[in-house]
């Protein structure tokens, strides 16, 4: 799933409207709603404010698959049986 998947999905299940997540992160509204729409490339900083607005780890939001600028990849830790 894609992060901007993720976010809406997320706020919605915590009853966030897109404008307080836009406050609550420091954006704009129509900020926040690309974000969400995917027409815009999340900074970590901002991805990192919403996880905690949205007060879920930082690893919920990225893909399950994700690569950072230095190529490090980090992977979901699979569920304990």
């Amino acid at each position: 799933m894609k992060i901007a998947d993720k976010l809406k999905k997320i706020r919605e299940e915590k009853g966030y409207s897109q404008e307080a997540m836009a406050h609550n992160i420091g954006v704009s509204y129509v900020t926040y709603h690309n974000m969400e729409h995917g027409k815009i490339d999340i900074r970590f900083s901002v991805l990192e404010k919403c996880a905690e607005a949205l007060e879920v780890p930082l690893l919920e939001l990225l893909p399950e698959h994700y690569t950072d600028e230095t190529g490090s990849q980090f992977h979901e830790s699979p569920p304990n049986k």
